[in-house]
């Protein structure tokens, strides 16, 4: 139950999942992959995908889980790529992250969760050709997998390689129609092409899945706006949207900070960004790479920032 409420990859979710892992482990307090998997999915609410960030979750929790299934099983390989994605996420260590996917990997080379994981580091790095070998090894192994199939254009698509992205997007698509994930992930790819009435069109599936008033999609709404000659509307949802945040309602302060940019307002893109910084949002090791921030490169501040991030959440 816990693997299945994980595989629909909303928030919502992902928090019915953690009870029925806690549930397993006290089952059988010996069963490794209860406690690995737990970790993962603590891992997942921390995540910018899903609006969170580090302090979501204490660090603590999510390494007692992984300590405990290493303890029991030393070749857990879930342990050594929940391990990963802990060092990746919290310390923004991505050589030791990709260093703990690679031992999972020797472990047991057929865990596409795992190669999709390293994928991701791998892009922050700017290592695209390595990234889309991952997915393309994730896709194979897990044919099946959602959230893979959403995810699999990705590295073609930070590598400013849109037109083969596409079709892997639209297969996420016809794949599974209701998976939000899939139809965000074609969104963006139409709406960083600059083909803004599909991206209008896909916008409209998408709020079939999700309420009217949902911060995440309220915010592709007003990059829209602000892409297709609407930047007053897209103002108005904007403030909506800091307000929301100011009232300690989930909303990304990195979505935030994309719809100021779109606007044109990169001081105040920048003051998002830098409530991202404080609450360690892994976003933002996409930042030199992720098309809706582009525009900031120009400002005299933006260079000095991205060397901050590089210097990690305790050096920033």
């Amino acid at each position: 139950m816990g693997r299945f409420y994980l595989s629909k990859r909303t928030r919502d979710d992902i928090k019915k999942a953690i009870p029925y892992f806690e549930k397993a482990t006290e089952l059988d307090p010996n069963y490794a992959s209860a406690y690995s998997t737990l970790a993962g999915a603590l891992l997942l609410l921390t995540d910018s995908s899903f609006a969170g960030s580090p302090r979501d979750v204490e660090r603590s929790r999510i390494e007692s889980a992984i300590n405990n299934a290493i303890k029991l099983d030393p070749d857990s390989h879930e342990a050594h790529a929940s391990k990963g994605f802990l060092l990746a996420s919290y310390d923004w260590d991505l050589e030791a992250a990709i260093e703990n996917y690679d031992r999972s990997i020797k472990i047991n080379p057929n865990d596409a969760l795992t190669r999709n994981w390293k994928a991701w580091s791998l892009i922050a790095q700017k290592r695209f050709d390595e990234a889309m070998v991952e997915m393309k090894a994730a896709r194979n192994i897990d044919p099946a997998s959602r959230i893979i199939a959403a995810e699999a254009g990705l590295p073609l698509l930070f590598a400013g390689k849109l037109a083969e992205a596409e079709p892997l997007f639209r297969e996420a698509v016809e794949m599974d129609s209701n998976f939000y994930q899939a139809r965000y992930r074609l969104w963006y790819l139409l709406f960083v092409s600059g083909r803004h009435k599909e991206s209008e069109m896909e916008l409209q599936a998408m709020r079939q899945l999700t309420s009217d008033e949902d911060p995440f999609s309220l915010g592709l709404k007003a990059s829209t706006l602000a892409q297709t000659g609407n930047q007053t509307e897209a103002r108005k949802i904007l403030s909506h949207l800091e307000k929301e945040f100011e009232s300690g309602n989930r909303v990304s302060p990195m979505l935030l900070a994309s719809v100021a940019t779109l606007i044109n307002e990169p001081e105040r893109a920048k003051r998002w960004l830098e409530t991202a910084l404080a609450e360690q949002n892994d976003y933002l090791l996409y930042l030199e790479i992720a098309p809706e921030y582009k525009p900031l490169q120009l400002e005299p501040w933006f260079e000095d920032f991205v060397k901050r991030i590089k210097n990690g959440p305790k050096g920033s």
